[in-house]
């Protein structure tokens, strides 16, 4: 009984997909009825905010145990976490790239790795592995991730507020727009 019924539901659907006109505007269109995966939100965690005036440097990790020693360590405070992200890969999700340059004491986050290889490559930084998980695009109530740069003090900083992304150019960063997708704010 199985057998048949798994026939007719073979047969059905190749009624269908023959009834379609043929060109590739009708696969496009097939992939975009698609439900969009997103990760479960519920496994995304906050990725928190530091900084340190001493370095002019901003820090962000997932990891507690990682901010309280960088608190009680090397003298950073704590500041509002941009958002959540995901520690492990989810469905749509693209790695965050975390990288260091001890030199002039910078953090910086990338999710290309064209990017993260030149930082490493031409830019005195090394690569601390991936920070956590994002979306390369605005889907699943994420939120923009944007990037800031100040070359004086030499300082990535990280936002999803677009009024801090503007005061901050005010205050001497440059603009790099978005760099991904997080999702708000979720304490878990």
């Amino acid at each position: 009984m199985k057998l048949i019924s798994t026939l007719a539901l073979t047969f059905f659907l190749a009624q269908s997909i023959l009834a379609l006109p043929v060109g590739q505007s009708n696969v496009l269109q097939a992939r975009a009825a698609l439900p969009v995966e997103c990760g479960d939100p519920t496994a995304s965690v906050p990725f928190f905010r530091l900084y340190n005036a001493g370095g002019t440097d901003h820090f962000y990790t997932t990891n507690t145990a990682e901010r309280d020693s960088f608190i009680s360590l090397y003298g950073y405070v704590s500041e509002t976490a941009p958002g959540n992200i995901f520690r492990t890969q989810q469905p749509s999700t693209v790695p965050l790239y975390r990288l260091y340059n001890a030199g002039v004491q910078d953090h910086f986050y990338t999710t290309s790795t064209t990017e993260r290889d030149t930082f490493i490559n031409s830019n005195g930084y090394t690569s601390e592995g991936i920070a956590g998980y994002v979306y390369p695009n605005q889907i699943c109530s994420s939120q923009p991730l944007y990037r800031l740069y100040r070359a004086v003090s030499v300082d990535h900083l990280y936002t999803t507020s677009s009024s801090e992304y503007s005061s901050q150019q005010s205050a001497g960063y440059r603009g790099e727009g978005i760099r991904g997708y997080i999702l708000p704010l979720r304490q878990n």
